[in-house]
């Protein structure tokens, strides 16, 4: 289970650590992450109701996370006017998700 909330932690450090492109690039970044953020979310979701057959998906799903917050913070590590855009496109992003389910 602790492999599954890895995504989490790389995405929040992502998020705070984010910074520096153009506003276009930031946004376009941001939804990717919340979009796989919230694809794991719901995922995860199904297998702590039982569904122990996603369990490969979390997985791929948490390396992808991992991956491209590690790009993500090299890429805007410099710039916090893009880390706060970052911060609020991903926040937007993510209740949009919550508010789906």
């Amino acid at each position: 289970m602790k492999n599954l909330f890895k995504i989490f932690g790389a995405i929040f450090i992502a998020i705070f650590l984010l910074s520096s492109c153009t506003t276009d690039s930031v946004e376009s970044d941001a939804k990717k992450l919340a979009k796989l953020a919230c694809e794991f979310v719901k995922l995860e979701q199904q297998y702590l109701e039982g569904d122990e057959s996603i369990l490969e998906k979390l997985e791929v799903l948490d390396e992808e996370g991992e991956s491209l917050s590690e790009i993500l913070m090299k890429k805007y590590e410099e710039d916090q006017e893009a880390q706060d855009r970052f911060n609020e496109v991903f926040e937007e992003e993510m209740k949009r998700c919550m508010e789906e389910e």
